[in-house]
């Protein structure tokens, strides 16, 4: 299952294409993305474009394309200090550990179904810039992430409820002709 993009990766790429995304990087890092490709054919000063902008770091250029790297920290889970100091978090199994005070960001879609819990307490959620899950934690430790699904869970099964019920009704019913007297047919 695909979301939409939002608008800043879409205005990111449009300012890779046209020279003027100097802070591409730093959107597509925001997002999680690690990687810029580009597929043969592809016009040479889009090339140059992209490797005269900053933040990106030409990885490989094979027959089938070009690859840079996003020089900016990215990661699942990215942790903000107070003073501004970023650093990407280690993600095991749905929790990070945070080094102090600060903020943590989620580079997923933002929903109210994403909690974030430190000592069995649920951390204040809100929405950073750029659309995305941040939670503010107020001392060091373990955070441990939760997406809760039981609305879609709800939709799903309201869905396929009505799925079957139409499947049956669209179903013949009644006697087969062969059961109905010779009386009841005329």
């Amino acid at each position: 299952m695909s979301i939409e993009n939002s608008n800043q990766i879409t205005h990111a790429v449009e300012g890779l294409i046209d020279n003027t995304g100097v802070g591409s990087s730093k959107t597509f890092a925001a997002f999680g993305i690690k990687y810029v490709f580009v597929k043969n054919p592809a016009h040479q000063e889009l090339i140059q474009t992209i490797d005269g902008l900053g933040g990106f770091n030409r990885a490989s250029a094979t027959d089938a394309g070009t690859v840079w790297k996003v020089a900016q920290p990215t990661g699942h889970a990215i942790f903000t200090d107070f003073s501004g100091n970023s650093l990407v978090l280690e993600s095991s199994l749905g929790a990070v550990t945070v080094p102090g005070p600060g903020t943590v960001t989620l580079t997923e879609s933002y929903s109210q179904s994403w909690q974030a819990l430190s000592q069995g307490v649920r951390l204040e959620r809100s929405i950073s810039e750029f659309g995305l899950p941040q939670f503010k934690a107020t001392e060091a430790g373990e955070v441990i992430f939760l997406h809760d699904g039981t609305s879609r869970r709800a939709w799903l099964s309201i869905f396929l409820i009505g799925l079957v019920t139409a499947i049956v009704m669209a179903l013949p019913a009644g006697r087969k002709r062969r059961e109905l007297s010779d009386r009841e047919v005329a």
